[in-house]
């Protein structure tokens, strides 16, 4: 673990490339395993995200026992300024997504229950906000 430290210490651009390959590479296998455990192709949203946030966690134990995981801000709660815009940035989201799929702003979130578009769309957000703010924090500190 040391060695890696001291690498990505002193060649930090190189090491995220690395890093992030080597995260493709672990999600393309959690995707690969996902896929045959659920018994489903694995070209399908459940085991593709399933593959990316299996791909994660595992950086995330990494970080973590190097260390690095405070650093990144990810075992701090944060600062509220930075929770209120991250607040409007999702409820401009949410209302861009509702009129983008339904043509009108509506606050009835039920709608999402009838359209597997809207459903595979949210939860590939999820997914990504998940992968990209933990995956890049935690290896950006």
């Amino acid at each position: 673990m040391e060695r890696i430290k001291q690498y990505a210490a002193r060649h930090p651009f190189t090491f995220v490339l690395l890093a992030l390959v080597g995260w493709l590479l672990t999600a393309s296998i959690f995707v690969f395993l996902s896929g045959l455990v659920l018994q489903v192709n694995f070209i399908e949203l459940l085991p593709q995200a399933l593959g990316a946030v299996f791909a994660t966690l595992l950086y995330i134990i990494l970080a973590g026992l190097m260390g690095w995981l405070r650093a990144a801000g990810i075992a701090r709660l944060g600062n509220w300024r930075v929770w209120l815009i991250a607040l409007i940035s999702t409820i401009y989201l949410m209302i861009a997504y509702q009129l983008g799929f339904f043509g009108e702003i509506n606050l009835n979130l039920s709608q999402f229950r009838h359209s597997t578009q809207a459903q595979t769309l949210l939860i590939r957000q999820l997914q990504v906000a998940f992968v990209e703010e933990t995956l890049f924090l935690s290896l950006i500190h």
